[in-house]
């Protein structure tokens, strides 16, 4: 009789564990389906900047835009002000220092904004470097900038900013990471997104 009490009881006991399993189950299913969007969003000048799988997402003016970085990560930057304006122009030409050790770096951030500018704003885009390698590229450099068709020069630099001189926009960064930061707020000044 005790054997068959204490059998009762763990057949008891099982299904109270089943049963609990199977609701933590069914609860973790339906949390997923109907909790909160845990996607981090930050707002920024009235528009929303939501981080995906892809990066920092936003729609401005109906398109939907990529960024690497958050608004607040890149407004730091010291920026001219007038780099704003500059980027208005119809025309922009891209350069960087091909012996800069972020160089491949560079070379991405030109050709992202190559790409970006024409599709998204009608801005024809020439590219060039700063200096003769063993590429046939054309060489621009800040003495072929005017103020209707600016040069930007992306170098290397101990300090990360973004000068304007004589139609000539000078994007130095520190690293890597600072390079892909400038190309953000490129993007965002061009939108009108940040002013400076």
């Amino acid at each position: 009789m005790h054997d068959e009490q204490e059998e009762r009881r763990r057949e008891r006991n099982k299904k109270i564990l089943s049963i609990g399993i199977v609701v933590i189950m069914v609860a973790s299913v339906l949390g997923a389906f109907f909790g909160t969007d845990a996607t981090p969003k930050q707002k920024y000048n009235g528009i929303t900047f939501k981080q995906t799988a892809q990066g920092v997402t936003a729609t401005i003016d109906d398109m939907r835009y990529a960024f690497t970085f958050f608004p607040q990560q890149v407004e730091g930057i010291p920026t001219d002000p007038a780099i704003a304006s500059a980027l208005q122009n119809p025309v922009l030409l891209v350069t960087y220092n091909p012996a800069a050790a972020s160089n491949a770096t560079m070379a991405r951030v030109q050709y992202y904004l190559s790409e970006l500018f024409p599709a998204r704003f009608g801005t024809f885009v020439s590219l060039g470097i700063s200096e003769p390698t063993s590429f046939t590229f054309p060489i621009i450099t800040c003495a072929n900038a005017t103020l209707s068709q600016p040069v930007l020069f992306l170098d290397e630099s101990n300090q990360t900013q973004l000068t304007l001189d004589n139609g000539c926009i000078r994007a130095t960064a520190a690293n890597d990471e600072d390079l892909l930061r400038i190309a953000d707020k490129l993007v965002l000044l061009k939108l009108g997104v940040m002013t400076r």
